[in-house]
């Protein structure tokens, strides 16, 4: 029999870390480029926004791989007791 229940609260857990992580690098992008504008130029704060888009999808593709669920995780899963 398949504990659904940890299966929503593991995909839930991801969905809102992924929002968070999505607001902060929306947050630093606005804040540094205005910032960096007002300063440098529009160049730059184009560079910076490019930077944290790269930086944003590296880290989303390589945070959530099936290589980190543990045996623990899968016997939860199961309801392997």
């Amino acid at each position: 029999m398949v504990n659904t229940d940890f299966f929503y609260r593991k995909i839930l857990k991801r969905d809102r870390s992924k929002i968070l992580f999505t607001f902060v690098v929306i947050a630093h992008s606005y804040g540094a480029s205005t910032w960096l504008s007002s300063r440098h130029g529009f160049w730059y704060a184009m560079m910076l926004i490019a930077f944290n888009s790269a930086l944003y999808i590296f880290i989303n593709e390589n945070s959530h791989s099936l290589a980190d669920v543990s045996q623990a995780d899968d016997a939860d899963f199961y309801d392997i007791r």
